[in-house]
């Protein structure tokens, strides 16, 4: 939010003028979680078309029932709700919207504005609408390799539940959907495992920790959603914690990976399966040696991270644990900070260092190692 606006929010809260919506739960996540069977027991889907709006209330016409039985009616516009932190949009007569109506109400109503009923969405809430309901034995397959995600990892998700729906499906064709880079990171990790499942092999395998390995090193990643899922699978596997920490350490601090991947990584670093704070072992020196690493990076975004990921790594430490590294964190922020040429990173720098020189540290951490 830009200062302005959040100024103006403030201004007008103080002054008793609530905007649309703010007086209910705008903080509590109530994303459509349209993978749970659950989720559709619960609710009605309907793409709508507003018919009024006007004394805080909001008339709406079904255009099309997805699910259940919805019928036209009004809702307290105050108990729309637009997505986590979103400032309410202009909502006026004729707009179309998917609601998602709750069974049971009052409570608040998910809507998500659409542009036509041939919307990407309405195409994807009607197809796993349609696999909702008893679908064939051929169709719960085929949309398992549904080009959209959401309805391929609903597909997938029901065929790891019902293994017998998928009797004859082609493992051949699911793996080479786990190791297409260009796939949504969940439906690779379903696919993987429901290829797992059908030849009979247990998940945690040495062969999905290969697999895992190269697909998070070789992701042609622009964004870091598309490889945290691979990295937090590979966080599951415990007895692999030193190799795992070993190789998040070297794609964090390699300049030659694409940044989304070393975002991911390092990301990882404070992951209590990765990061245990009672422990000064290997583990904990690999990843504290990869954020000083990090100081010294070309790219001053990647610095400030390695400044924030030591600081954050010593809080979560016991006492015992710390050790020396909090002398060892001050001498290489103070290092850093000498030979930085960039401002921004130079003050961030030594607000970190602020942090570890105040009185209050424990004694423990003045020495010894």
């Amino acid at each position: 939010m830009q200062k302005g606006a959040a100024a103006l929010l403030l201004t007008m809260f103080l002054m008793g003028i609530v905007p649309l919506g703010a007086e209910r739960s705008k903080n509590i996540d109530y994303t459509p979680d349209v993978l749970s069977d659950d989720y559709w027991k619960d609710h009605e889907v309907a793409l709508v078309r507003v018919t009024a709006v006007g004394g805080g209330r909001i008339g709406y016409e079904i255009v099309s029932p997805i699910w259940g039985a919805p019928a036209a009616g009004e809702l307290p516009l105050a108990h729309l709700w637009f997505g986590m932190h979103a400032e309410p949009p202009a909502v006026a007569p004729g707009q179309l919207w998917i609601f998602y109506l709750p069974k049971h109400a009052p409570a608040e109503v998910p809507a998500e504005p659409v542009a036509s009923a041939s919307s990407p969405l309405v195409k994807r809430l009607l197809a796993i609408a349609r696999l909702q309901r008893q679908p064939d034995e051929r169709e719960l397959p085929q949309a398992a390799f549904d080009a959209d995600p959401m309805v391929a990892r609903y597909a997938l998700g029901r065929l790891l539940r019902q293994p017998s729906a998928a009797r004859g499906l082609d493992v051949a064709r699911l793996r080479a959907v786990r190791d297409d880079e260009t796939r949504d990171p969940h439906v690779r990790l379903l696919a993987s495992d429901l290829a797992m499942e059908l030849e009979g092999k247990p998940r945690a395998s040495a062969d999905e920790y290969a697999w895992l390995t190269s697909a998070i090193t070789h992701a042609p990643a622009k964004d870091f959603n598309e490889v945290a899922p691979l990295i937090d699978r590979l966080l599951e596997f415990a007895d692999r914690r030193a190799p795992t920490a070993a190789l998040l350490s070297r794609l964090a601090t390699n300049e030659r990976m694409p940044k989304a991947v070393r975002i991911a990584a390092y990301g990882a670093f404070q992951d209590p399966r990765l990061l245990q704070p009672k422990e000064r072992d290997a583990v904990t020196g690999e990843i504290f040696a990869a954020c000083v690493e990090l100081l010294k990076d070309q790219d001053a975004e990647m610095r400030r991270a390695g400044a924030t990921l030591l600081q954050g790594i010593l809080q979560r430490l016991t006492p015992a644990a710390r050790g020396a590294y909090v002398e060892r964190a001050r001498q290489a922020l103070a290092a850093a900070s000498a030979v930085e040429k960039d401002r921004v990173t130079q003050e961030h720098f030594e607000r970190n260092l602020s942090s570890l020189a105040g009185p209050d540290q424990d004694p423990q951490d003045r020495g010894g190692s």
